[in-house]
Parts: structure tokens; C-alpha cells; sequence
């Protein structure tokens, strides 16, 4: 739906970073980030079996599935084998558990290595709520000590502005993107415009 030819031709996509595996574990949020990595994963990994795990919360009303499925239906990638959604009761049980759900996932699939959209914070200050994991040095290939298992993380040097040149270069901003939510509000409305997200978004895109 979205493809062109000089799209499907490029070699200067970040997912190159990702080596040819049989089957990929990708995170998907529904944000405007792993939207994008699962796009470009499509692009560069079109034999690959694609099986994207989705994370929601009961505290904020499991918001973002409606916006996974828009998604994955104007996508509508072939190679999509599985989307599993995992539901966590708030934030604390999904920190505390979504390792084990992917350790699973690996053993009823047999997932090879996992691909994530991890991207950097903006320099400047854009107010509380700011993820430190995500400042400078975090390294694009994260080896998983108990298992030995890679997590591949293609975006981890570009910030919200980059992943906004790649939606402007792919011909994704006026159809894929309005599809996605980077909100962290727990109510509607959302986008709220006040969470660390929105900020983000907004200083990235110039829009919610």
C-alpha cells in the first residue's frame, strides 16, 4: 500500500543493521517509533517471519490496541506471523514480568533475536517524565546475559527530528503516521499535549 520502487530499493535503511533471520521478535508499541521499524523491517526482511509483541496496561484502559490495529491493517504485511498482545495491570507489572513473557515467546516460537525501536532524547530539556535509558551511549546491539540472545535496536542513534526525516523520506507522514500515539496520558484526551511524549512528538514532527 505504501511501497514504491525507489523505497523497496534502498539500501541505506537502518534495519540493514539486522542480519537475515528466519524469525524476528519485534516490540511494538503502536508509537511512532516501532511503527516505523516494523515498516522498514517489512523492507529490508521481507522473507523473515515477523512476530510482534504489543504490551498494554488495564490502568490506562489498554488504550493503544485500537491504534496496533490501524496500523497493522493499513500495513497489511505478509509476513506478519503472529501479533501477541501481553496485558499488564500498570506500569510496575509490565516492567516486572515482560522479560519472562519474552523468554517464553522465544521458547513457543523459536524467536531468533528481538528488534526494538529504542531511539535517543532530545538534548534539550522537554520536562519531567524524561526515560534516561535513552540518553546518549545506548548501544545498538544489547545481548541478553541469561539467554545469549540479541536485541537489535537500528535506531538508538537518531532522535525524534531523524525518525521524522524517515517518515518525510519513506512518504509515511500524511498516511502512516496520523495512525500512530506516542501519548502517556492515562485519560483521554490524547494526545494530551502535556506528557514527556507529546513534548517529544511535537519537537520532533511539529504535531501530536
Amino acid at each position: 500500500m505504501y511501497k514504491s520502487e525507489e523505497i523497496v530499493n534502498s539500501t541505506n535503511l537502518e534495519t540493514n543493521l539486522v542480519p537475515q533471520y528466519n524469525k524476528l521478535g519485534i516490540n511494538f508499541s503502536g508509537g511512532t517509533d516501532s511503527t516505523l521499524l516494523l515498516y522498514m523491517l517489512n523492507i529490508t526482511h521481507p522473507t523473515t517471519k515477523l512476530y510482534v509483541y504489543t504490551g498494554t496496561r488495564k490502568d490506562d484502559g489498554m488504550y493503544n490496541i485500537p491504534y496496533t490495529k490501524n496500523v497493522l491493517a493499513a500495513l497489511d504485511l505478509s509476513n506478519i506471523e503472529k501479533h501477541i498482545v501481553a496485558t499488564w495491570e500498570n506500569r510496575k507489572h509490565g516492567r516486572s514480568e515482560r522479560a519472562r513473557f519474552r523468554d517464553k515467546l522465544v521458547n513457543d516460537f523459536a524467536i531468533e533475536a528481538w528488534v526494538s525501536g529504542f531511539t535517543l532524547n532530545p538534548q534539550i530539556d522537554l520536562g519531567p517524565g524524561r526515560d534516561k535509558r535513552r540518553d546518549a551511549g545506548l548501544s545498538k546491539i544489547k545481548k541478553n546475559e541469561k539467554t545469549g540472545q540479541l536485541e537489535y535496536r537500528p535506531f538508538a542513534n537518531l532522535n525524534k527530528k531523524a525518525i521524522a526525516e524517515r517518515y518525510n523520506m519513506l512518504n509515511l507522514r500524511n498516511s502512516l503516521l496520523p495512525l500512530t500515539i506516542s501519548c502517556e496520558a492515562m485519560v483521554p484526551p490524547r494526545p494530551c499535549g502535556n506528557c514527556y511524549n507529546c513534548h517529544e512528538k511535537f519537537w520532533g514532527f511539529g504535531e501530536y
